[in-house]
């Protein structure tokens, strides 16, 4: 049988091939047990990955419509939950108290009320959100002025490739 030839198990180890794509040869291990009933498809899901976490509730504040639109639908495409949508401060704070998110993801630079302010009144109100500071402004002051009040900060430049990275961790710190 094929599994006997590759499972660690039978053989000593798997080809690199086979153990290193995506647990495979944890999947093998679970599959080829005969004296067992045959898992369903969510329980070797959960057994190879761990258990499905549902997704945090996300608010976006910017002050750019098209910069607002962008970011919902790439967390949407990454399986985030959107709650919600702000122009400038007070519009986010009213959001806050509608939407209950837990984490904010907030522009540095808008009309009003900026960003730094905005953050201060959200973390007064509801202490357990997580803020990430969303800026095209990648200076040692705004940086130093976002590790205050934020858990993570994701220069605009970078949203592509560090957004979600930057997303998972604070989930995965929050709970």
């Amino acid at each position: 049988m094929a599994i006997r030839r590759w499972h660690p198990a039978f053989r000593g180890c798997a080809p690199p091939q086979v153990s290193h794509v995506f647990g495979l040869t944890k999947l093998l291990a679970i599959l080829y047990r005969p004296h067992r009933r045959f898992p369903s498809l969510s329980e070797l899901a959960n057994r190879v990955w761990g258990e499905p976490r549902l997704p945090a509730r996300i608010l976006v504040v910017d002050d750019n419509p098209i910069v607002r639109k962008t970011v919902r639908a790439f967390l949407d495409w990454h399986g985030f939950k959107v709650c919600g949508e702000a122009a400038d401060g007070p519009e986010a704070l009213r959001a806050l108290r509608r939407s209950k998110p837990e984490i904010v993801l907030l522009d540095i630079n808008m009309p009003g009320m900026n960003g730094i302010q905005t953050a201060a009144e959200i973390l007064a109100k509801s202490p357990r959100v997580k803020i990430i500071f969303l800026s095209v402004h990648n200076t040692p002051g705004t940086l130093h002025a976002a590790r205050t009040w934020a858990r993570a900060f994701v220069p605009k430049s970078a949203m592509g490739t560090a957004l979600i990275p930057a997303l998972n961790n604070v989930v995965t710190a929050a709970r």
